[in-house]
């Protein structure tokens, strides 16, 4: 090849490339602030890069691990708007109510939106029920993000910073930059699927456990109680939480996650649930979960079922569930592998583990498959029916549940 048309060539390339990078959309700065947090409302501001013209922001609906669309939109307060310190103005779609349109001024680079999130008191449901006591809070980042419609939450960077009332502490799988001393901190850059899928457990009564001394990779028991008293788990208990890492690595032979963070938050005054997160789990119990023997006996496969979601239900997910986005609609048919096969493992490794002897895990069997033979809902209602119509029947009453069929993949599955 001619020199010449060598250079040229190079030229070309080195040009190519640098439009390439420049045309890299900057990532969304996102700063929240949860210093009243025991007032439950919590405060969020974003920097979102934008050119001019006709946009749509959305505010995350289908919430992965809720099967549902369950994004928090009537608790979301304080909607304002605006470009080079001047307002602009959004409106609401009419049919779909988790989207606002608007249009950027010209020659603007970026929006600046403020909103505000009011934490429900209501301890019905998953992670939009209550989260917050005046010791303790648990930070869903869908609550409180707004993003561009038509973008895949892989392909959305955010840079999130949180600032927490005094004293207080946390725990999450997300990767820190720093903390300064006012309690400010400010995570690594990383897509909107990650942050999405990595909640902050914060709290004035605070404890980390290893659950994997020496090991890579690591595994924390991050917890949060109402009490310092409640923090004070027996050390055989903790013992057993380290045998459940064992036993999950040796079921499932390889790990997928840099760390692995159990956020367990311990009150008697907000939701009581599970929810599962690639590298951590939304764990939310009872305030003496880890210091009376039969509280936790209760509880004693939460821990289990979540973990191992981490890699039937996360790492790998049904078709279905596996949506690009926030907006897009999931299909719960494979619910019955998701959920019912995760049943199973969390039982199976809360035995192995010791959390329950194996002549209560076979009382806890008896008592799953005791209903079985007398809900006269299976006379018109097949099982598939129940993931097909999961995101409903998850807030269906509890009455008349036999003759209308509730969630039964967990067990049936």
């Amino acid at each position: 090849m001619p020199t010449k048309h060598f250079n040229r060539l190079v030229r070309l390339a080195a040009v190519s490339i640098v439009l390439s990078v420049s045309a890299v959309a900057a990532p969304i700065t996102l700063r929240v602030d949860a210093t009243q947090a025991p007032r439950k409302i919590f405060f969020a501001s974003e920097i979102i890069p934008v050119s001019a013209g006709p946009l749509t922001l959305v505010y995350p609906k289908w919430i992965p691990g809720e099967h549902g669309p369950t994004g928090p939109i009537t608790d979301l307060a304080g909607l304002k708007i605006s470009a080079g310190g001047k307002p602009v103005e959004w409106k609401r779609d009419a049919v779909e109510m988790y989207t606002f349109h608007l249009t950027v001024p010209p020659a603007t680079t970026s929006l600046d939106v403020r909103m505000e999130l009011l934490s429900t008191p209501d301890s019905g449901g998953f992670s939009s029920a209550a989260s917050a006591t005046s010791e303790l809070a648990i930070l869903s980042w869908n609550q409180l993000v707004l993003y561009p419609e038509g973008k895949a939450s892989d392909d959305v960077e955010v840079t999130a910073e949180l600032r927490l009332p005094p004293g207080w502490k946390f725990g999450t799988a997300l990767p820190v930059s720093r903390t300064d001393a006012n309690n400010n901190t400010e995570f690594r850059t990383v897509s909107l699927t990650t942050l999405v899928d990595s909640p902050v457990l914060a709290g004035r009564n605070y404890r980390r456990f290893d659950l994997s001394p020496g090991a890579t990779p690591a595994h924390y028991l991050d917890v949060v109680a109402d009490s310092e008293e409640a923090l004070n788990a027996p050390p055989e208990l903790i013992e057993k939480y380290r045998q459940l890492v064992k036993e999950a690595r040796a079921m499932f032979g390889a790990t997928h996650y840099r760390e692995y963070h159990f956020l367990l938050a311990m009150s008697d005054q907000i939701a009581h649930f599970g929810l599962e997160h690639h590298e951590s789990s939304d764990d939310q119990t009872r305030e003496a979960f880890l210091t009376d023997e039969t509280v936790h006996l209760i509880g004693s496969s939460l821990l289990p079922h979540e973990f191992a979601h981490s890699w039937n239900g996360k790492f790998r997910r049904p078709q279905g569930l596996a949506t690009p986005d926030f907006q897009t609609p999931m299909k719960g048919e494979l619910l019955w592998v998701y959920e019912g096969l995760t049943e199973y493992l969390g039982w199976v490794l809360t035995a192995r583990a010791g959390l329950a002897t194996p002549d209560q895990n076979r009382q806890f069997l008896a008592l799953s498959a005791a209903p079985l033979d007398n809900r006269s809902g299976r006379d018109w209602r097949p099982l598939i029916d129940t993931t097909i119509a999961a995101q409903l029947l998850y807030n269906a009453r509890s009455d008349w549940d036999a003759e209308r069929r509730s969630v039964d993949f967990y067990d049936e599955g």
